[in-house]
């Protein structure tokens, strides 16, 4: 028997068998929850310091949103700081994605800022995405 493996993504696969009639059977590898953290000072700018620490685009992107409105992230300063706790998607110890942030902690001109994902109760459907709390401390 023939075979033609097409890999979509690095955890969806399609399987072409070729023999009297065709068969085409949809995969997935089987993924891992890792939950791992980052922390950082930005020494001249965060792009600079992103790009050092080989961070994903995703989980920066993620960072990025969830401050938005809290953050101006043009005015970032030599010695601002963060940390990131989040979970990992991972296929045979290969990362593969972000599956979720889970906090967020940054510090800006001095000032504490806190993120954590919740539930909101007049939104059920909030429960597949991360809802955002601010906590600035004084």
């Amino acid at each position: 028997m023939r075979a033609l493996i097409y890999e979509s993504s690095p955890v969806d696969y399609t399987i072409f068998h070729f023999s009297d009639t065709l068969i085409v059977e949809s995969c997935q590898r089987e993924t891992s929850a890792v939950e791992r953290s980052i922390a950082a000072e930005i020494k001249s700018n965060l792009s600079e310091t992103i790009e050092a620490m080989n961070i994903s685009n995703e989980l920066t992107n993620g960072f990025v949103d969830i401050f938005a409105w809290q953050v101006d992230f043009q005015r970032l300063q030599k010695g601002d700081k963060f940390k990131l706790i989040y979970t990992e998607r991972q296929v045979e110890g290969q990362p593969v994605g972000i599956e979720s942030i889970n906090a967020i902690y940054f510090e800006h001109y001095g000032s504490g800022y806190y993120a954590f994902p919740f539930d909101h109760a007049e939104a059920p459907t909030t429960s597949t995405r991360m809802a955002k709390v601010f906590a600035k401390l004084y």
